[in-house]
């Protein structure tokens, strides 16, 4: 496999650990279990005209998440980050966020279209975009529409997680009773937030019935 056109994606010390031994075993059990002969009819195709066959879907799922998009401070860093995914680049699959904490903010405005907050333009003139609340979680709309264009996989992550830190919404949070909180002792760390499994038990005496009698929003 010819690497050259990934050298600028990939670190100094990927390219310590390459082994041209093992990756010369990798192109020949390529040549011998993954690749067949085809037959194609062309019609309408003169004698000894020059035909290119081009490959643009795989059955093999090669993939990374997508989370960076258009975040990376600049337009050329985000033009490389593009150009990974697709059948002319690295990736074919791209896992895109949806981690409702960062999805919806806000409650009630889910966050699939793009605001101004989510474009090149927002990023490249972040001072310090690793504390801004959405870094890593691009709206989806544009995603999905990139994804679309190029025929890339697309696969979405993470519907559902019992996750404080990266998970469920600040607001939603805020709504859990005082009263419930008061029965144990809770332990925030140092950003304030809830420690899980000390939340949790906090409802431990209830059935699902009478949770969901008395706190109808979270089971609606």
């Amino acid at each position: 496999m010819d690497m050259t056109k990934f050298n600028a994606a990939m670190k100094p010390a990927y390219w310590e650990k390459w082994n041209d031994e093992v990756q010369a075993k990798i192109d020949r059990d390529i040549e011998a279990n993954r690749k067949a002969d085809g037959h194609f009819a062309l019609e309408n195709v003169p004698a000894g005209a020059e035909v290119k066959v081009e490959q643009i879907k795989s059955a093999f799922i090669f993939g990374a998440h997508i989370f960076n998009f258009d975040q990376l401070g600049t337009d050329e860093r985000n033009a490389k980050y593009r150009a990974l995914y697709g059948h002319d680049g690295l990736f074919n699959s791209a896992t895109i966020a949806f981690y409702w904490k960062q999805l919806e903010l806000e409650e009630g405005k889910p966050r699939f279209h793009a605001e101004y907050r989510d474009s090149a333009e927002f990023w490249n003139n972040c001072p310090d975009p690793k504390h801004q609340p959405h870094w890593r979680r691009p709206a989806v709309d544009p995603v999905v529409e990139f994804c679309t264009g190029k025929g890339i996989r697309r696969h979405g992550h993470t519907l559902v997680w019992a996750n404080n830190a990266w998970q469920i919404p600040d607001w939603l949070i805020a709504k859990i009773p005082l009263d419930a909180l008061a029965k144990t002792d809770i332990v925030r760390n140092e950003l304030g937030r809830l420690n899980g499994r000390a939340t949790a038990g906090a409802f431990g005496d209830m059935t699902a019935d009478q949770f969901a009698e008395k706190y109808p929003e979270y089971t609606a």
